[in-house]
């Protein structure tokens, strides 16, 4: 038993009884600082002028009740001394919120067990309040929290959790948890629960009460008692949304031009090397078309680069809509876009594709203003004719573009005829 000093009010009227327990606690030499109260009155005067770690009361008093006594306790717990036969008002004592009873005979016997009942009294009442405290806790953190039983029965959650899955309280508290969930979050939780791993820990896919699906982060782990013994299962689940919307605009952003919106340089040749695919003997034929603008510079320069930039988005619209459904445009950087076109089986259905590219500059573009006239140069290459890898086919496509360029402006140039 612990040896620091306790304050504790004993309300008893009886006189033997008083000096009984005062007797007890001197030959003792018990760790207790005590006040008498012979009466209910007596004792609630003395509970508003002090603060007690434990109210020791006996049942009948003159002027009332010990249970007249357990309202006005508030945090201090109580402890009821009974006469023998009077067990059903222990129980009943039990129920009201009393924390233990001692059962009272003419030798006073039943004080022997005195420290050990006030010392076990006094631990409930701190687990209690640690109980009380973590329940505080969960409640205000924002993740959401769910407790169970070692049989996976939920036994509490918090308010977090009631507004990201829209249960309420009452809907399952009691419940399988797993009877909540469904698919792989269903699964994390049954190894648990069985026993197949201590712990569980990841992200993944849940669903609401309304059946609209979210991702979630999850995490479950057993709690256990002092002897290391599993007394039930907490699981934190964070609602993640937010974070893979924003990993998701990152990745966007990572493969896609700013400017334009269209797939950057890197975008391209990852998609490359996918249409490309493994070495087979018989390869599908895959186009890539490099496209430089003609006249840019010129407006670039003599206009400034807002000009330039709403010339380049306006461009960037036309050649999105002119290619095929399967087909993929990307801008390079500067003036300069490039196409990959699968599924072509000959130089002049490529050819085809290529002067519908050309087809957007048939009319000026119109940006801040003003109307701009403006061509572009194509350069083609061909898998596997003209190289087997991503970069021998873009500089071989680049290549034809000069060559474009060069006759003229405004044309498409193969890099078979280089």
């Amino acid at each position: 038993m612990s040896e620091e000093r306790l304050s504790i009010l004993v309300v008893e009227d009886d006189e033997v009884d008083q000096k009984a327990f005062i007797r007890h606690v001197r030959n003792e030499n018990l760790p207790y600082d005590y006040h008498i109260a012979g009466s209910l009155a007596e004792g609630r005067a003395l509970l508003k002028g002090n603060r007690y770690d434990l109210v020791i009361s006996d049942y009948f008093l003159g002027d009332g009740t010990g249970f007249d006594l357990i309202a006005e306790l508030d945090d201090t717990p109580l402890i009821f001394a009974t006469g023998t036969g009077d067990e059903e008002i222990a129980v009943k004592a039990m129920k009201s919120g009393a924390y233990d009873y001692l059962i009272k005979d003419p030798e006073s016997c039943y004080l022997k067990v005195l420290p050990i009942t006030v010392e076990m009294a006094l631990q409930n009442k701190k687990r209690e309040r640690q109980v009380l405290m973590l329940s505080h806790a969960m409640q205000s953190v924002k993740e959401s929290v769910c407790v169970t039983d070692t049989e996976g029965r939920i036994t509490f959650i918090n308010d977090a959790f009631t507004g990201t899955f829209g249960y309420l309280k009452a809907e399952v508290l009691g419940k399988e948890v797993q009877s909540l969930f469904k698919g792989r979050t269903h699964k994390a939780f049954t190894d648990v629960l069985s026993g197949a791993t201590e712990s569980w820990q990841g992200e993944l896919e849940s669903k609401k009460k309304n059946g609209e699906p979210f991702p979630i982060s999850l995490s479950i782990s057993s709690v256990t008692d002092e002897a290391g013994r599993t007394v039930g299962y907490v699981a934190i689940i964070r609602d993640i949304t937010e974070l893979k919307l924003y990993e998701e605009k990152i990745r966007y952003m990572a493969y896609h031009d700013q400017l334009t919106d269209l797939p950057n340089r890197h975008f391209f040749f990852a998609r490359l090397a996918e249409a490309l695919g493994p070495r087979r003997q018989d390869p599908e034929p895959v186009a890539v078309l490099f496209l430089d603008l003609d006249q840019f510079k010129q407006i670039n320069d003599l206009h400034g680069h807002d000009v330039g930039d709403h010339l380049l988005r306006a461009v960037a619209r036309r050649l999105a809509q002119s290619v095929r459904g399967d087909d993929f445009v990307s801008r390079m950087g500067g003036d300069e876009f490039t196409f990959i076109l699968k599924g072509l089986k000959s130089k002049e259905e490529a050819g085809i594709v290529a002067k519908r590219i050309l087809g957007c500059f048939e009319h000026p573009f119109s940006v801040e203003g003003g109307s701009f006239p403006i061509s572009g140069s194509l350069g083609v290459s061909f898998y596997p004719l003209d190289g087997r890898d991503s970069i021998t086919l873009v500089k071989k496509a680049d290549a034809a573009m000069y060559q474009a360029k060069a006759g003229g402006g405004n044309g498409v140039f193969f890099a078979a005829d280089l």
